[in-house]
């Protein structure tokens, strides 16, 4: 065997052994404890280990860093510029900022920062002038270079180094030589299970508390079912229609991957086709699982409902038909008297007709026009039984005394409301509406427009009216003292649709198509604008405490508006299938009805508190429709027939 140097003599294997033994292994395990305490001793030097940032940062303290051990490295004192000036050797020393010392440098080292800045090599040996020896590229072979020969000591373990490991496997084994705990305990900290199920060892540290409170459980699968046995039952097989259906759908629109089918015995069931993509699917959904825990909240679905009271708790409010009426014509609008005592109907034929309302009785019609009355209303003071109607061109103001309605003292009452400041023979004219009167009976005004829909002021002395035509203003204000018509709003606008007046405010209220825009007669400035969502508005009605407003639109909602809460609806009630076409508010109890071209009307509770604090309660009561009152109305018949035999 050759030496581990050139030249070295040849030894036998024999003599290699007997070598071996001669190696004092003692002596060399003291060499390396020797080498192992100095590297120590090297390590226990106080050294910087803030890294690469800028020791500026330390400025504010009185330490510039820490050493290995994690303690504070305390800033020296610096010398003076003048000390340093009497320093005969201040010019060897260099001041290491980020250790605070001072460095002394050598003869060899002070060579060699002379050399760099000559612009020299660093090594005195060489000048970098001498002559490049082309060894094998001055002449042009044929062949290549041959390659010597491997020397033995390549493949064979050398013997010191042999020596060496002997001494270090042994002191491994006596526990002199122990792995850093350090790669034990942060080797893995980013390579985990994030779906383990560890065991608790004991004590752990915050980072480890941490991410046992964030660990989320896997997902499971779906258990299998009926479906996916090998065996399943007849009625889960498919159809050859169902079959046929499935493989044409898309794959993302089947309802079951896969199609239920029937073997014998387990042996016979084939290799499973999509089982190595369904478990990708499962990797990648636990891969894109989302890793964010979320408290769920623990609510009762019950509590979320609001507590109404029982519709028994609200009676009285109606509960059926009692009775019926049938007019000559079609009924286009009603209108109930403030005593509660006549009922006014606008028919098709240009009549009004009159009802008692006990029984419901027809006791008097009264042709106004040629054309149809589409729109009736009683003035809202009881004790005057006078009326205002709209046909065509004009508003009638009409006197339903005069047809023997009411008492003597109601028939003064109406009188003297439409008398005035004095009566006119032939008209006024200057006005926005020419007004014609025809004894103490009725007074037309001529407007200028079709009128539509007409509202009555609360105290009875004014009336607005709406045209149906959608050039220039469609609102008309009327006074029956002084006999007047006048425009407020000039500029042509949106269509107003329906009008009313505030029960005790100067305001009055202009419906449009989309809007509903309150303007303050007195001051003559818009209030508000409520916006209630709907596309076609049908109809509005004022609560009598005047803060509230109910609405009512084509495309089936109706609106509760709070006036001092919102220009948007305070709730939105969705009772019907087909268009709402009136809603109206009860003048002394908390009920209010809306209608609607499915032949249903809705009663509900809506009470309104005095408390400011406390919103209005809705409560729907009860929900009245033709069918029901067919059959309410056959079940008395029957039972006062029944009676009738009896007796």
């Amino acid at each position: 065997m050759e030496g581990d140097e050139p030249g070295s003599p040849v030894v036998s294997d024999d003599e290699a052994d007997s070598d071996l033994e001669k190696v004092d292994f003692e002596a060399v395990g003291d060499e390396i404890d020797g080498l192992i305490e100095e590297d120590d001793s090297s390590s226990d030097e106080e050294k910087n280990t803030i890294g690469d940032v800028p020791i500026r940062w330390y400025d504010g303290y009185d330490h510039i860093g820490y050493n290995r051990e994690g303690k504070q490295i305390i800033r020296g004192k610096r010398k003076s510029p003048l000390e340093e000036i009497l320093d005969p050797k201040a010019w060897r020393r260099v001041y290491d900022e980020k250790n605070d010392e001072e460095l002394v440098l050598t003869d060899k080292e002070l060579d060699v920062v002379a050399r760099i800045r000559a612009g020299q090599y660093t090594g005195g040996t060489t000048d970098g002038d001498e002559e490049i020896v082309p060894w094998t590229s001055n002449k042009i072979e044929i062949h290549p270079l041959p390659e010597p020969t491997e020397p033995k000591r390549r493949f064979t373990p050398s013997k010191h180094e042999a020596a060496k490991v002997v001494k270090i496997v042994r002191a491994i084994r006596a526990g002199l030589i122990v792995k850093p705990a350090k790669a034990e305990k942060y080797g893995n900290l980013y390579s985990f299970d994030v779906w383990e199920e560890k065991e608790d060892d004991g004590e752990k540290s915050k980072s480890e508390q941490a991410r046992d409170l964030m660990r989320i459980h896997a997902p499971k699968e779906p258990l299998p079912g009926h479906a996916e046995s090998y065996n399943p039952p007849e009625e889960y097989l498919p159809t050859e229609q169902e079959r046929k259906e499935w493989e044409e759908a898309e794959p993302g629109d089947r309802k079951t991957n896969f199609l239920p089918t029937k073997y014998d015995s387990l042996r016979k069931v084939p290799a499973y086709p999509t089982f190595i993509r369904e478990r990708f699917e499962r990797c990648l959904d636990l891969y894109t699982a989302v890793r964010v825990r979320k408290e769920k909240l623990r609510i009762n679905p019950e509590d979320l409902i609001p507590k109404l009271p029982s519709p028994e708790e609200l009676k009285p409010f109606p509960n059926y038909v009692s009775c019926s009426a049938t007019c000559k014509s079609p009924v286009l609008s009603i209108s109930m008297h403030p005593a509660g005592q006549f009922l006014a109907a606008a028919c098709d034929d240009g009549f009004v007709r009159f009802f008692e309302v006990p029984v419901l009785k027809c006791i008097a019609e009264w042709q106004l026009h040629e054309e149809a009355i589409v729109n009736v209303d009683w003035c809202p003071k009881p004790n005057v039984l006078v009326f205002a109607a709209c046909a065509g061109h004009s508003v009638i103001i009409g006197n339903a005394c005069s047809k023997g309605l009411g008492t003597e003292a109601n028939a003064i009452d109406s009188r003297t409301l439409l008398a005035g400041d004095g009566m006119l023979e032939k008209g006024s004219q200057g006005s926005d509406g020419d007004w014609t009167e025809e004894e103490d009976k009725r007074i037309e005004i001529k407007v200028k427009r079709r009128a539509r829909n007409v509202s009555w002021h609360h105290t009875g002395d004014y009336l607005a009216s709406v045209a149906r035509d959608t050039t220039g203003s469609s609102v008309v204000i009327h006074r029956l003292s002084n006999r007047q018509s006048q425009v407020p709003f000039k500029k042509s606008g949106a269509t107003a649709q329906v009008v009313a007046f505030h029960p005790s405010r100067p305001f009055i209220f202009i419906a449009s198509k989309q809007h509903i825009r309150v303007f303050n007669l007195q001051k003559q400035v818009l209030v508000k604008k409520l916006l209630p969502g709907a596309r076609w508005i049908s109809s509005l009605s004022v609560h009598p405490s005047g803060d509230h407003l109910l609405v009512a639109t084509y495309d089936m909602k109706l609106c509760w508006f709070d006036l001092d809460l919102s220009n948007m609806p305070y709730k939105i009630l969705r009772n019907h299938d087909e268009a709402i076409r009136e809603a109206r508010f009860h003048p002394k109890l908390p009920l209010f009805a809306d209608c609607s071209d499915d032949g249903t009307v809705f009663v509900s509770h809506g009470m309104v508190y005095n408390d400011l604090l406390q919103n209005a309660l809705i409560v729907p009561l009860k929900r009245i429709d033709k069918k029901s009152a067919e059959v309410r109305q056959k079940k008395a018949e029957k039972v006062l027939q029944q009676t009738l035999v009896s007796k």
